[in-house]
């Protein structure tokens, strides 16, 4: 069942921050008790370009367009791009900030 609930789509970068609704092709994600659990789209785009949006650990924001509520947000973790039967797409998967809750963050030297 789809609902018809106007969502809007931002990725964001230190060089980009753009809407992408206009090239979506298709969206999914879930949530789970932790949170925000992954999210899976596509976009129609040309494989030629290189869009400063679509970068690993971009942010994701996926929210109602109608009040500004966030419905789920995370990090882009896997771009990727090919053709179809359908034409070129560029699949995106996103995960949320429960999966990255047990990293651990500590000085590294390389000698």
């Amino acid at each position: 069942m789809t609902l018809p609930i106007p969502l809007s789509v931002r990725l964001s970068t230190a060089r980009a921050d753009r809407h992408i609704e206009r090239d979506l092709r298709s969206l999914s994600f879930r949530e789970t008790a932790n949170g925000y659990a992954s999210a899976q789209f596509a976009l129609d785009r040309l494989l030629a370009s290189s869009p400063d949006e679509i970068a690993y650990y971009a942010d994701v924001d996926i929210y109602d367009a109608r009040n500004g509520n966030y419905v789920w947000c995370g990090r882009l973790e896997d771009p990727g791009r090919g053709v179809g039967s359908d034409g070129q797409v560029w699949e995106l998967a996103a995960v949320g900030p429960s999966a990255h809750l047990r990293d651990s963050t500590l000085p590294l030297v390389y000698v």
